[in-house]
């Protein structure tokens, strides 16, 4: 009996420690931005060495493209579709 109450102990440490175990991941770091669509950007080793180094939080209506889709009016102004790539 003591030897099932020992291992019922020890289980509850180890599961306690392990819930308590965890990995926080910087994701404010690295991203890339892209405007359009492309099916090869879908690929994990796109080439996005030419695409705009951003910060996030990132407002895609904050930027502008040459025929002006992208305005800083709002979402609604938004129109088109854009990537983002973290490295």
């Amino acid at each position: 009996m003591k030897k099932e109450r020992a291992a019922i102990a020890l289980m509850l440490i180890v599961t306690s420690l392990m819930l308590n175990a965890r990995e926080i991941i910087d994701l404010n770091r690295d991203w890339r931005f892209h405007r359009g669509d492309s099916k090869m950007w879908q690929s994990p080793d796109v080439d996005d060495g030419d695409w705009e180094v951003i910060n996030v939080p990132h407002n895609i209506t904050s930027e502008a493209d040459d025929d002006g889709k992208f305005g800083a009016v709002g979402i609604a102004e938004a129109d088109g579709f854009c990537r983002y790539n973290i490295v």
